[in-house]
């Protein structure tokens, strides 16, 4: 409020209504953003750095995320795989694996639930067609 060059005492009442009505509430908020990985699925990690970025302090965007666990990301990603999933039905097997390690990969999630993810969805859109599948560990 002050870039905006609001008064302090204005900033003041603003933000007393702010706090009394729970709008100022980081363990609120960080439970908020977690419960939105359903919408916008996200690892952990990438919860974390959205939270401190947001100035949720790292305690409680640790907190938050705790809950969160392995399935629980492996979920997020399948969720996210099964978006794309349509867009590499005709990509040869490399191009696809590549492509959707990738995106997974941004969203933050570990290298052993990209690659699991990943080959489930590819093989998945596959048909069931080995093809040179194995070539990628599967």
């Amino acid at each position: 409020m002050a870039r905006k060059d609001v008064p302090d005492e204005v900033a003041r009442v603003v933000l007393d209504e702010f706090a009394e009505r729970g709008y100022l509430d980081d363990a609120r908020l960080a439970e908020g953003v977690v419960a939105g990985v359903a919408h916008r699925p996200r690892s952990r990690s990438a919860l974390q750095r959205e939270l401190t970025a947001r100035g949720v302090d790292t305690e409680t965007a640790q907190q938050a995320t705790a809950a969160m666990d392995r399935e629980a990301e492996v979920g997020a990603a399948r969720r996210l795989a099964a978006k794309r999933a349509p867009s590499l039905s005709r990509l040869d097997h490399a191009v696809a694996y590549r492509r959707l390690a990738a995106a997974l990969a941004r969203r933050g999630f570990p290298a052993d639930i990209v690659h699991q993810v990943t080959c489930e969805t590819v093989q998945g859109e596959r048909d069931g067609d080995e093809g040179d599948w194995a070539t990628f560990g599967h």
